[in-house]
């Protein structure tokens, strides 16, 4: 059984996105220092990655521009992420879904986006070879052919090969570079 949140403390054998004592020790270091841990998730979401330090400044460029959220809405965010359960909306959901995972994702296992497939018929699930949990940042091109495709009503799979249950595709941008573009 896969569970789409951040931890689980609760519920045995529930694929989790982060483990629950880094999930704990992460929202500690927010209370304590929000610049601090932000930076720290910043570093977490590249991590990994083929493009690591170019994607990682191309994340503190954006946050330099949109500024730094206040500690206190990071906590809610932490508090929502800890403790929402999407398996059962997930599953009802009835449009074409697409699930995007990096290979290297140290947040979300790549499991988590396969898990959503089996769950939902109507959800497309992908990982992308190289990248961590901002492919679209470090493989822009290839998420840009999989939004491209789901938008123009045909199923990724069409384009890119079918997939069976349990079976997610994984696939890699040659030479992916960022627009630039915050």
């Amino acid at each position: 059984e896969s569970g789409f949140t951040s931890r689980d403390t609760s519920l045995k054998g529930w694929l989790t996105a982060m483990p629950p004592v880094q999930f704990e020790t992460f929202s500690d270091a927010t209370r304590q220092n929000a610049d601090v841990a932000l930076k720290m998730f910043m570093t977490l979401q590249c991590k990994g990655s083929v493009s690591m330090k170019s994607d990682l400044r191309f994340l503190q460029a954006a946050s330099g521009k949109c500024g730094i959220p206040h500690a206190a809405t990071l906590l809610s965010t932490l508090d929502l992420l800890g403790t929402s359960d999407l398996r059962e909306a997930a599953a009802q959901l009835d449009i074409p879904v697409l699930a995007i995972t990096g290979e290297h994702d140290v947040l979300v296992p790549a499991g988590v986006a396969a898990a959503l497939g089996a769950r939902n018929p109507r959800c497309t699930a992908h990982v992308v070879t190289g990248a961590a949990h901002v492919p679209f940042i470090s493989h822009p091109g290839h998420c840009r052919d999989l939004c491209r495709a789901l938008a123009q009503g045909r199923a990724a799979t069409e384009r890119l090969g079918r997939r069976t249950p349990g079976q997610v595709p994984r696939h890699a941008d040659a030479g992916a570079q960022h627009s630039g573009a915050v």
